[in-house]
């Protein structure tokens, strides 16, 4: 192991052990009820409840499902993931969450099963939704470890391997979710936006540095994928057909939607509605440009092997 290798395991184990820190600092506001525990007493307020929405949904799609896609499609990967991320999915928040949220007030509903069951007066149809969201959750759930496992195997070189990265992320997850629960999850939700945003920035100055600046980087792609920088490999069909179906399936996921639950009052989920757009806005942009940009840069990656264009670019940059 080089000396670059062991400061990055070095930024990863503070990180991480940050994240256990926040979920173990959570528990001394516990209340020891269910719905403190599943809703962390629905008294999160504007900045908690976006945090929470937006780390929860944009994170392995941010840095690697995005740039991933971008470096096949080129600049339109952009367009597609901020329509249906930062204007469908807000609307959909918006009138669904507002609705579910005055169920669960009054009633102290905290899942879609359950909403859906009170709502209808169908247990049967409520057990019907918990076993097709159970069911529908457990892949997309796989991707976020496999997205995390890709990401230290790239940026350590390899020296943690895929299974490793994915299982201790897995274990640090499930270490904060039993401890600290909704609350827990929320607050590293806040610093992982927080990372995300910032984060985002740094990496996208650092690598159009390292390729000669956006003008030079976008150049090069021009020059040797011009069909990158226009639409056509993504038909208007396939646009808006996937965008719409991405769109609406945002809020029934069940970390999305139980999320939707836990504001303070109406006003939080407003706010969090107004603020959210703008902040997918600037990450999905940052990552689509990237991945466009590693294409000439790291050529040759065919289907899923472009999801680790964005560590890879990073970990080529930490060690020229």
């Amino acid at each position: 192991m080089d000396a670059q290798t062991g400061i990055v395991l070095a930024i990863i184990a503070a990180y991480l052990g940050l994240i256990i820190a926040i979920g173990v600092y959570s528990t001394r506001f516990s209340r020891r009820t269910m719905e403190d525990y599943h809703m962390g007493s629905r008294e999160f307020g504007t900045l908690v409840l976006f945090s929470a929405v937006f780390g929860a949904n944009i994170s392995a799609v941010a840095f690697i499902g995005i740039p991933g896609q971008a470096y096949h499609v080129g600049w339109i990967a952009g367009p597609y993931f901020i329509t249906c991320q930062a204007w469908l999915a807000p609307l959909l928040f918006y009138v669904v969450g507002s609705r579910a949220w005055a169920l669960g007030k009054r009633h102290g509903l905290m899942t879609q099963a359950e909403i859906v069951s009170a709502r209808w007066r169908s247990p049967a149809l409520g057990l019907l939704i918990s076993v097709v969201i159970v069911f529908y959750t457990i892949p997309y759930l796989m991707i976020g470890l496999r997205g995390a496992g890709l990401t230290l195997a790239a940026l350590t070189g390899g020296f943690i391997p895929f299974w490793l990265g994915a299982l201790i992320v897995a274990g640090i997850v499930l270490t904060y979710l039993v401890l600290g629960g909704m609350r827990g999850a929320a607050w590293v939700n806040v610093l992982q936006s927080g990372v995300f945003l910032a984060g985002g920035f740094i990496i996208f100055v650092a690598v159009a540095a390292v390729l000669g600046g956006p003008r030079a980087a976008t150049a090069r792609v021009y020059q040797e994928y011009p069909e990158m920088i226009s639409r056509a490999a993504m038909p208007w069909q396939q646009f808006f057909s996937y965008g719409f179906i991405v769109g609406l399936a945002n809020p029934m996921f069940p970390q999305l939607f139980m999320r939707l639950l836990t504001g303070r009052d109406p006003k939080s989920l407003k706010q969090t509605i107004r603020i959210y757009p703008l902040a997918v806005f600037i990450v999905v942009f940052l990552m689509a440009t990237l991945g466009m940009w590693g294409r000439p840069v790291v050529p040759g990656l065919e289907g899923a092997a472009s999801d680790a264009i964005l560590p890879t670019l990073l970990a080529q940059y930490t060690r020229s």
